[in-house]
């Protein structure tokens, strides 16, 4: 790391830790549960984009002007849902179809997912039904569409709708940066409702923690880790840490959480000091494809797997604090250039996988660098981002991933070689506890650790 990256990273830490010292300053009544932490993780998130009263009020309006629409729509749909029902709040269609998450969901690897009844999922689908299930966009306001609600429960909701309102504006008035929680004081009385017309559990996963459309600690929670890339680092030019991989998790509330392995479960356990830990192998939202017969190419074949980094600007403005995890743009474009360095000359196919297609506030350098590769390697092909992982980690004789992307696990879990390449040495991973086998720290590190494969 340079100076400056120092000085960012001691500047988000002092940032993490005032708003952890507010956070405890800072009181609400009991039935809000975790707000205190809540405040202090959205002030966080809004460091540098703050949230005015005013806008939060307006914010505030317009929500509870949505529930006026989804009461008065509820009473022309037909359709319910059946009770008990449970409610995922993270949108899977950045990784799966409604279908393969259903059949993720009974496939019985997180077990209470089997055993609900009936599931509310947020996907970018308008109120699609697939085989009982329900799936929207918001699916805390959407519930109220496929609930069966009566007059009077109606006129409750939009009772306490009132209070909060007041409540909220008591709280703004007195505290500085509580404007940030304005969705939760207007999501309170639907979980309210919900919960005596059936409500059983709550999913989220670690994608969408930062954008939750409720924060009380008193339901069923279950935290989904679908990435092991969130986790403590521990930096070897910083004069402290480990250091989170985001702040946000230190506030948060997680009840169960359903992780990969071990080594993920003990840092949940023991850091982030979830309540309830359950290790049950890779979880990708989908069921793994039947193992294929191993065909047999001319060529060895190299899968690399990469972060797409963000421009730095989009970096300092929404992932705070920057240095607290290495997908930045020179480190990402480091990693890239130095396999292919590593590799040249050598008899390999080697082929890319990124998680996600390109979207605005990718960084463009690194995506000329990819299109560069693609057009002049001879022997680097592009993969799409929605194939499948397990089909292509199969195919391949070698894995080679950013730290600490999932796929390293997934190439062990099925008998696959793989190892983290950290083309900047600035990951201490002995003091992370892993084994100087399962990632190389240079160039030269990564070619005779490869060599055998």
């Amino acid at each position: 790391m340079n100076q400056n990256q120092i000085n960012e990273v001691a500047d988000g830490k002092r940032w993490f830790e005032e708003s952890i010292s507010f956070s405890r300053d800072f009181t609400l009544p009991e039935r809000f549960g975790a707000l205190s932490r809540r405040v202090a993780q959205l002030r966080c998130a809004s460091r540098t984009q703050p949230t005015s009263t005013l806008k939060a009020l307006i914010k505030f309006s317009v929500g509870a002007a949505m529930v006026f629409v989804y009461v008065f729509r509820s009473r022309l749909t037909k359709a319910k849902i059946s009770t008990p029902f449970s409610i995922w709040d993270s949108n899977i269609e950045a990784l799966v179809t409604c279908e393969e998450f259903l059949a993720f969901a009974r496939s019985g690897q997180i077990p209470p997912l089997k055993d609900d009844r009936a599931l509310i999922v947020k996907s970018k689908q308008i109120g699609t039904w697939i085989t009982g299930s329900f799936f929207c966009r918001r699916p805390v306001f959407e519930a109220l569409l496929v609930l069966d609600i009566s007059a009077r429960e109606v006129m409750g909701l939009l009772s306490s709708l009132a209070k909060n309102f007041v409540s909220y504006l008591r709280v703004v008035s007195r505290t500085n940066g509580a404007a940030e929680i304005w969705k939760d004081f207007l999501t309170e009385p639907l979980i309210d409702l919900y919960r005596k017309k059936g409500l059983q559990k709550f999913y989220r996963t670690n994608a969408d923690f930062s954008s939750q459309e409720f924060w009380c600690e008193n339901l069923d929670f279950h935290t989904v880790w679908y990435a092991t890339n969130t986790r403590a680092l521990q930096f070897k030019d910083l004069p402290f840490g480990p250091l989170p991989e985001n702040p946000f998790y230190y506030f948060m509330y997680f009840g169960a959480s359903w992780t990969w392995n071990e080594r993920h479960a003990n840092w949940l356990k023991t850091v982030l000091r979830s309540e309830s830990v359950h290790c049950v192998g890779p979880i990708m939202l989908y069921v793994p494809p039947v193992s294929k017969l191993k065909v047999k190419y001319s060529k060895r074949r190299l899968l690399i797997f990469d972060v797409i980094p963000f421009e730095d600007d989009h970096m300092r403005k929404h992932v705070l604090p920057r240095g607290f995890n290495c997908y930045n743009e020179s480190y990402c474009i480091a990693f890239i250039s130095g396999i292919m360095k590593a590799f040249e000359g050598q008899d390999w196919e080697i082929r890319l996988k990124s998680k996600r297609d390109h979207t605005p506030g990718h960084s463009a350098r690194y995506i000329q660098c990819i299109d560069k590769l693609e057009k002049e390697s001879e022997g680097f092909q592009l993969l799409s981002p929605r194939s499948n992982i397990y089909d292509e980690i199969e195919m391949s004789d070698l894995v080679i991933t950013i730290p600490f992307s999932s796929p390293y696990e997934v190439a062990k879990s099925i008998g696959i070689p793989s190892i983290y390449f950290d083309p900047e040495d600035i990951i201490d991973f002995a003091k992370m506890g892993f084994d100087p086998s399962e990632y190389a720290v240079s160039r030269s590190a990564l070619r005779s650790k490869t060599a055998t494969f």
